[in-house]
């Protein structure tokens, strides 16, 4: 992926997303699937690096136990106070609530919804998932992530758009590698 920001910076970047195996929660008595978001930011014009990694744990039919996310030094864990998984097969114009999560550690928590919005072909959709963060009461921050798809369901591209309570600006896209 690449873009820039609102101060001129010009940015490339890298998601991977991987599913692991299950794994047994004895204290929940439940299998659990790990799906993996592994992310690099590279800022080319001051030649900065940001890589992150989250984990979000489902269960049986996509009940979300929690995820884990951060960098090496930084690991926020948050706890789903609702989840409802979208439909199977979502009509454009469709949307919904997807979760509220509560990261206890930071203060935080993160509301998400979903939505399907015509692609910018007759052969594409955008399966958008937007999350806000607050901290108390205070914005803190906000991403949409568009996963551009075709009519099968496969993965064609991605735009992201960030935006932070200080008045920074993130726009990146690409198509899937």
């Amino acid at each position: 992926m690449t873009g820039s920001d609102n101060n001129d910076n010009q940015y490339t970047a890298s998601l991977k997303i991987t599913n692991g195996p299950a794994q047994y929660f004895p204290n929940l008595d439940v299998f659990a699937v790990p799906v993996v978001s592994e992310a690099e930011l590279v800022n080319t014009t001051l030649r900065e690096n940001i890589n992150s990694k989250g984990t979000s744990w489902y269960a049986a039919g996509y009940k979300l136990l929690f995820t884990v996310a951060g960098d090496d030094n930084n690991l926020i864990r948050c706890d789903p106070d609702s989840y409802q998984a979208p439909p199977a097969n979502p009509a454009i114009g469709d949307q919904g609530d997807l979760a509220v999560l509560t990261c206890p550690t930071s203060g935080t928590k993160a509301v998400l919804t979903w939505r399907l919005d015509a692609g910018d072909t007759e052969d594409e959709a955008k399966f958008v998932i937007m999350e806000t963060r607050t901290i108390g009461p205070d914005f803190e921050s906000s991403e949409e992530n568009r996963y551009i798809i075709d009519k099968a369901g496969n993965v064609k591209g991605i735009e992201i758009s960030v935006k932070r309570a200080t008045g920074e600006e993130l726009d990146l896209s690409g198509d899937r590698q």
